[in-house]
């Protein structure tokens, strides 16, 4: 069994904490807690557009160092399973986004995983809930 994971909730697992508002600690301890749960009981599903968004972030908000550590240690986890996306993925995003008025990127990560036969989500953005055969852990 699979779960993925987004952007979000993987920035909220591995940043410091004492970089948040005290409304960001409380999501991040939520996210946190649910992402430990998934590891335990399955693999983690990563699309590489959750990967790019992520090294963006770190590098940004962060270093290169950093992000370089993250990254690595993303694909050294035995837990995880990077997902590559389809070429097709992209022209479809484009067409759900207009149609659920969802950001881009979280269309391609919703029909990655969904497209891998995976129907589950650790997220902290909301916009997932606007996907009715996606559920949200």
């Amino acid at each position: 069994m699979e779960i993925g994971v987004d952007t979000s909730a993987l920035y909220y697992y591995v940043s410091d904490p004492s970089r948040f508002t005290p409304e960001e600690r409380r999501i991040a301890e939520k996210t946190a807690s649910k992402l430990d749960k998934a590891y335990a009981e399955a693999t983690v599903a990563i699309p590489t557009t959750v990967i790019v968004e992520l090294a963006n972030i770190l590098h940004r908000r962060y270093n290169r160092a950093v992000c370089a550590k993250v990254i690595s240690k993303l694909y050294e986890e035995e837990k995880n399973r990077v997902v590559a996306e389809p070429a097709d993925i992209f022209q479809d995003a484009l067409i759900l986004c207009d149609r659920l008025g969802v950001k881009y990127t979280d269309c391609v990560i919703y029909l990655t995983l969904i497209r891998a036969g995976i129907n589950r989500i650790v997220t902290a953005d909301r916009d997932f809930e606007k996907f009715s055969d996606i559920t949200i852990v």
